[in-house]
């Protein structure tokens, strides 16, 4: 019997150098696997897609 996969997406709201910047982890898992996707900080979608050129 398969299980079921579980998602659950974090809120971590940190302080650096007086900014404020929360980010939104995701965790999925099952009975045997858990992957940790890290989505990065507020406003590095660019640094993310320059990646890819």
């Amino acid at each position: 019997m398969l299980s079921k996969s579980k998602i659950q997406m974090l809120s971590i709201t940190m302080n650096s150098n007086g900014i404020k910047n929360t980010i939104h982890p995701t965790l999925i898992w099952n009975d045997e696997d858990v992957v940790l996707i890290d989505t990065g900080y507020p406003g590095q979608l660019n640094e993310f897609r320059n990646c890819f050129e």
